[in-house]
């Protein structure tokens, strides 16, 4: 017998063997449908689903909010008399900050001549089966503040355009004179 045949023979011999009995075909069949139907039925897992999504969201989020006001900011200073062709470059200090929902208690110790007071926070957690967990509750979104302007224009060399343009920027931004340079 050559090694094709010795294969087939002991296939059929398996085959022969579990054909027999019927409660064994049975059982196969239904385990192979049960791997199936979990495979099929089973989902990512949503707990890190909405982490990823809120992660790569306020990346996202940074580069609206920065390109969104870069856009503002050119376009108010291409309307100042002889500022012709402007470029800015703002500079961010961090991401949007989020404020949630806090439990506070506080504890006056008046036995002695200094009071002594000590706090205690709790974050207010809620359920969110929208994210698949657990959250706390915000309050408030925190915008990034600017820490700096570089403005690039073609009337960057007057006086003029330049003590306007910072002044512009000061009062809109709220950011300091120090913080803006302005250049042609």
């Amino acid at each position: 017998m050559n090694e094709k045949e010795k294969k087939t023979n002991f296939f059929e011999q398996i085959k022969e063997k579990f054909m027999a009995d019927k409660k064994v075909v049975i059982l196969i069949v239904c385990g192979i449908l049960g791997m199936l139907a979990l495979l099929l039925t089973e989902s990512p897992k949503e707990s890190n689903e909405p982490q990823t999504q809120q992660e790569s969201g306020t990346a996202t989020n940074f580069s609206q909010y920065e390109a969104g006001l870069t856009t503002k900011i050119t376009a108010l200073l291409s309307s100042v008399s002889g500022a012709g062709n402007v470029r800015v470059l703002l500079t961010l200090e961090s991401y949007e900050e989020y404020v949630y929902a806090q439990d506070e208690e506080y504890f006056e110790n008046k036995s002695t001549e200094n009071s002594n007071i000590e706090q205690k926070k709790s974050y207010i957690v809620i359920d969110n089966d929208k994210l698949g967990g657990k959250g706390g509750m915000l309050v408030k979104v925190i915008t990034p503040r600017v820490r700096g302007v570089a403005v690039v224009c073609d009337g960057g060399g007057s006086a003029v355009v330049r003590q306007q343009m910072t002044a512009i920027l000061c009062s809109a931004l709220d950011i300091g004179a120090s913080k803006v340079h302005i250049a042609s």
